[in-house]
């Protein structure tokens, strides 16, 4: 069982003590397409808000590394509008509906600043 928090932690503490400065990291997670206010924050599974990235990036600028811009490209295609329920469909998706809310997965390209 996770938090947000300790998800967090967890990715500041592996910039930090994982890398030598310059050194890259990308990391992956869920992400809540549905709310910026509701979400998943404890169990096997939590679900990452706009807010909560923001946040993070803001944490991770503060103590001087780089992190690419976060952005989430607008609903162009069909495939976009498409959210998958379970039982999952075995063709993939972009989307999932996960604990009731609309996600997907994204990344964060992080660069460790100097010691």
């Amino acid at each position: 069982m996770g938090s947000l928090e300790q998800g967090i932690a967890f990715i500041v503490k592996s910039v930090e003590q994982t890398l030598k400065p310059g050194g890259i990291a990308c990391h992956t997670t869920e992400y809540n397409l549905s709310s910026n206010d509701q979400t998943v924050t404890t169990g096997a599974t939590v679900i990452y808000r706009r807010r909560d990235i923001d946040d993070l990036i803001a944490e991770l600028r503060r103590r001087g590394h780089q992190v690419d811009v976060f952005s989430v490209a607008p609903d162009a295609h069909e495939i976009d509008r498409y959210v998958d329920i379970a039982p999952f469909s075995p063709h993939g998706h972009l989307k999932l509906l996960l604990e009731g809310y609309a996600a997907t997965s994204m990344a964060l390209t992080i660069r460790r600043g100097p010691l």
